[in-house]
């Protein structure tokens, strides 16, 4: 179990980390128009970048915590920590000034004014 620790576990969950900080950092950047929103997701983002570095140094050091770690308690912990760092910016974006994006229904939709014209040039003469 131990290598499947060191060879694909700690580094599938630094990766997560880097991938939710680099999402975070994105969309703060994106919607830095906003500033409360630019700095919830610029915080969460650094909170997800510490969490990748503590992960690293600690790795690197060999420093342990001081109970026992079962991998599926890891997994979970990242996996909750992925979806808050994730969930509760956009929650908070959600709630806040940002104007709401439209939805692919009302693009798809037909404009008000637009209008279809049908041209007929031969009468139908199917009355009688």
């Amino acid at each position: 179990m131990t290598h499947f620790l060191t060879t694909w576990f700690w580094p599938l969950i630094t990766g997560l980390a880097l991938i939710t900080a680099l999402v975070n950092f994105g969309v703060a950047i994106a919607q830095r128009k906003y500033a409360t929103v630019a700095l919830v997701r610029g915080v969460a983002g650094l909170a997800s970048l510490v969490l990748a570095v503590f992960i690293i140094v600690a790795k690197n050091l060999r420093l342990h915590p001081p109970f026992a770690l079962e991998w599926q308690e890891v997994f979970l912990a990242a996996g909750v920590f992925v979806f808050i760092m994730l969930w509760l910016p956009s929650q908070f974006e959600r709630n806040s000034e940002v104007p709401k994006r439209t939805t692919l229904q009302e693009r798809a939709a037909r404009p008000v004014r637009a209008t279809v014209r049908l041209q007929q040039t031969i009468p139908e003469d199917w009355m009688n």
